[in-house]
């Protein structure tokens, strides 16, 4: 049988067993009368065959922080708030010693007391760079508040941030546009040792130099900086050795001005590797780091994109437009899948890396820029210089060529990494089960870094689904199947396949190239791609 805990300014002050249905409100009719804030007939509380029943009637009801509409399914651990009181609903099988406990610790926040352990050093980062050590701290547009934030989605009095056993704790105080943290919504939550905090739409990364969650010990690895004010801060995590021996070599390279080409499978983390090199160059740190995917302009504008354009240069060209290079004068430009970069395009590179001189287009003079150029690709670049997608003398342009090692060949980094995602985004401490580890480690990972990031979010989110503070494999169903055991095809089973297809239609083509592109349903440089490939 459950019972309600009400607490009433941080005070437990009734234990109410749920033996039938109830109604809640200030009229003295009801089973429970309560006077703070609370309307006559404010809510009441169904016990049906089917469960537990939360129904709002004339007042405001929140239920782990949401406010509901309408009824709402109860379940033991729950909290929800009316008026200035907050009920608990436990299992009546709960000794009375255990639920008085457990009202003193729910309740800190209210009370303003610290329940034990040191109180941290919490870090707010851009745009705020403020740091606070205090037992509570509270969060809000009002003045009164220790943290003012001066942002109308913000509420007067937003969130309060409390420290219990050494943790900090981030509590909702029933704001109008919700409280998250890394992109969950909280009603009461111990905050992870990094992430962010958003209340409405304005948030703040912050640190804390202890950390809350249980069984995680702190995450080495090199920090790089927010590339834009209010974004979270991203970390390199490796300690195997073919990833220590490549770091070994970035950090001789990163303080020079040499261009440098990274080559990996998609998902390996090439951006953070180049962000790392911009981050240790002495000077281009504090300058611009301008990021560009190569697979995303369209190949009549990559010029004009790259290397900008003076006004009337051709149709639509109204102003005059800074290129990627100009906007990374002084700094460092990432120029992310080379590989599908027009070949014209790539000539134009050449003298860039060499001279460093652009000429956009339409003007009559050449322009100096003082830029790192750092590339990257998943593509198998002596296949595509052999096929002549990609220029030769490009190739041999590159002072430094590094080949990033794919999840398969570092796995014994997968134990790690899934520790420092858990600290990015779980909202609360979460245990591994003892088989975990060994799972992912054997686990194919075809999207590497990627996938695994993918995969530990669902999998936090199915275990806070199913109320489990432990991740288990069975949260990460898709992923633990290797290749053969999902029944798909091989890459080679596939290029096979697509060799016989292809063959067939050309055959009832007449060889037709134009027909068979109309067949298939592609272009006739797809065509003509596929039959370099036989």
């Amino acid at each position: 049988m459950p019972s309600l805990i009400l607490f009433y300014k941080g005070e437990p002050i009734l234990r109410e067993n749920l033996v039938s249905s109830l109604t809640i409100g200030s009229s003295e009719d009801n089973d429970i009368c309560l006077l703070d804030s609370v309307t006559p007939h404010h809510a009441r509380i169904e016990i049906t065959e089917k469960g537990t029943f939360l129904v709002t009637q004339e007042g405001q009801l929140f239920v782990n922080g949401e406010r509901i509409a309408g009824s709402r399914p109860l379940k033991p651990g729950d909290l929800f708030d009316l008026g200035a009181y907050r009920v608990h609903l436990i299992e009546s099988s709960a000794p009375e010693a255990f639920w008085k406990k457990t009202d003193k610790t729910l309740t800190v926040s209210l009370q303003g007391k610290e329940k034990g352990g040191a109180i941290p050093v919490i870090h707010f980062l851009d745009p705020l760079q403020k740091k606070f050590r205090k037992p509570h701290l509270s969060i809000g547009r009002s003045p009164a508040c220790d943290l003012v934030i001066h942002n109308s989605y913000v509420s007067s009095e937003h969130a309060e941030l409390f420290v219990r056993d050494g943790t900090y704790y981030l509590r909702d105080l029933h704001s109008r546009n919700g409280t998250f943290v890394n992109d969950y919504r909280v009603t009461e939550r111990p905050l992870p040792r990094n992430g962010t905090i958003r209340l409405g739409r304005w948030s703040v990364p912050y640190e804390i130099e202890t950390s809350p969650v249980e069984g995680l010990k702190d995450i080495e690895g090199i920090s790089l900086p927010p590339l834009t004010s209010g974004a979270q801060r991203r970390m390199i995590v490796g300690q195997s050795a073919p990833f220590t021996k490549l770091m070994q070599k970035l950090k001789k390279v990163a303080p020079t001005d040499d261009s440098v080409l990274l080559l990996g499978e998609t998902g390996v983390g090439k951006d953070l590797l180049a962000q790392y090199l911009h981050s240790e160059h002495p000077k281009r740190r504090s300058r611009p780091f301008v990021a560009v995917n190569c697979a995303t302009i369209p190949a009549t504008l990559a010029d004009s994109q790259l290397f900008g354009h003076m006004r009337g240069a051709f149709t639509g060209a109204v102003t005059d437009q800074k290129g990627y290079f100009e906007q990374a004068h002084g700094g460092t430009l990432f120029l992310d899948e080379i590989g599908d970069l027009p070949l014209e395009s790539q000539a134009r590179l050449l003298r860039i890396i060499e001279d460093g001189i652009i000429r956009p287009i339409g003007a009559t003079r050449d322009l100096k820029v003082d830029v790192r150029v750092i590339l990257a690709t998943n593509r198998n670049l002596d296949t595509s210089r052999h096929e002549g997608t990609f220029r030769e003398d490009l190739y041999q342009r590159f002072d430094w060529i590094f080949h990033i090692p794919s999840l398969k060949e570092r796995r014994d980094d997968i134990p790690l990494l899934l520790r420092y995602f858990l600290s990015q985004h779980s909202p609360e401490p979460l245990t591994l089960h003892p088989d975990l580890d060994s799972a992912l480690q054997s686990s194919p990972w075809p999207g590497n870094i990627r996938q695994l990031h993918r995969a530990v979010r669902r999998a936090i989110t199915l275990a806070l689904a199913r109320g489990s503070s432990t991740l288990e494999p069975e949260d990460f169903p898709e992923d633990f199947k290797n290749e053969n055991e999902k029944g798909n095809p091989s890459t080679r089973e596939i290029r096979q396949s697509k060799r016989r297809k292809l063959a067939q239609t050309l055959k009832s083509c007449d060889g037709n190239i134009s027909k068979t592109a109309r067949e298939l349903g592609v272009s006739r440089v797809t065509i003509h791609n596929w039959i370099r490939e036989r």
